[in-house]
């Protein structure tokens, strides 16, 4: 017996899709106008405003947080800069918010411009 999820998302067709209008309508209810941007209620995400639509994206890139003015910046669509370790070698990293794509799943997140792709 598994779980019905057209039964539960209403639809018959491409329930990706419909997973993410869902998800969407979820972050409309859940982002305060009054506020800029919000922490997820799991705080594993950031919930904002970028390129004029509600984004969420992780607060973590790689052993990284981001600050409040990291946050603010990336949501402006400016590059930001930070110290990371990757692999026991710290090194700086730049990037900036970008649409990014995994194993077909598309989303939004930190995207370094300094490193190969």
């Amino acid at each position: 017996m598994g779980i019905d999820w057209e039964e539960i998302l209403g639809v018959e067709e491409n329930i990706a899709e419909s997973y993410d209008d869902l998800v969407n309508e979820a972050m409309d209810d859940y982002l305060d106008e009054s506020d800029e941007w919000q922490r997820s209620n799991n705080g594993h995400y950031v919930v904002g405003v970028w390129n004029g639509k509600k984004v969420r994206f992780k607060h973590k890139w790689c052993n990284h947080e981001f600050s409040e003015q990291e946050i603010d910046d990336l949501l402006s669509g400016k590059e930001i800069r930070f110290r990371c370790t990757v692999t026991k070698n710290e090194q700086d990293v730049i990037g900036k918010l970008e649409h990014l794509e995994y194993k077909g799943t598309k989303y939004v997140g930190f995207s370094p411009s300094n490193w190969k792709k």
